[in-house]
């Protein structure tokens, strides 16, 4: 059954009203045109954005509007690293044990 079915089902067996189904209607478009907004206003300032369950997610920027590093190191525990800074401890760890940190270099 497709939603206009489910819909349509819901009017007649009275647990919905077609003016809860306009109302609901009128709520997405404001939705809508508020996430259209939204992203222009994202896009003018340099921003990437996206939508996910109703929440609004930064793409890969940080605060203040600037691209994360790429990792450039990654371990098998899934530790990252993107060579920037200061060695952090796990890889320090790595490197007292013997290891390269080469070994570790995201191909």
């Amino acid at each position: 059954m497709d939603l206009r079915q489910q819909i349509a089902a819901a009017i007649a067996g009275g647990q919905l009203t077609e003016s809860d189904v306009h109302e609901a209607i009128e709520q997405a478009s404001e939705i809508n045109r508020v996430k259209r907004t939204i992203l222009e206003l994202a896009e003018s300032a340099g921003l990437s954005v996206e939508f996910t369950a109703d929440r609004l997610v930064p793409i890969d920027t940080k605060r203040d509007g600037r691209r994360s590093a790429p990792i450039k190191y990654r371990d098998h525990a899934g530790n990252t690293w993107s060579g920037r800074g200061m060695k952090p401890k796990w890889l320090q760890q790595h490197i007292q044990a013997g290891r390269s940190p080469e070994e570790f270099a995201v191909q």
